[in-house]
């Protein structure tokens, strides 16, 4: 598992860009985090020369200014999705 804050983003920008149109729009479900929203998907992993074991796992959310981005990769379904759900933003 991979989890990544950013804060403070270096812009503003980036975090309403975020709003707009990443969460919005994603094809990933929208789901609430602690009540952030965010974005979660999980899918088959693929390389570009073909397919791999397991999911890749992603959670995306914003905390006002700060990004949260949960990245799993090679686990099977249940696991990756208990990763996505084990994250805790403290505060």
């Amino acid at each position: 598992m991979r989890v990544v804050p950013v804060s403070p983003l270096g812009t503003s920008g980036l975090v309403d860009t975020l709003r707009r149109n990443l969460l919005p729009t994603s094809k990933g479900t929208h789901v609430t985090v602690q009540g952030h929203r965010a974005v979660e998907d999980i899918g088959n992993c693929s390389t570009p020369s073909g397919a791999c074991p397991g999911k890749v796992g992603s959670l995306l959310v914003l905390d006002g200014p700060t990004i949260y981005w949960v990245f799993t990769e090679g686990l099977d379904a249940s696991s990756t999705q208990r990763v996505l759900d084990s994250l805790h933003i403290d505060g």
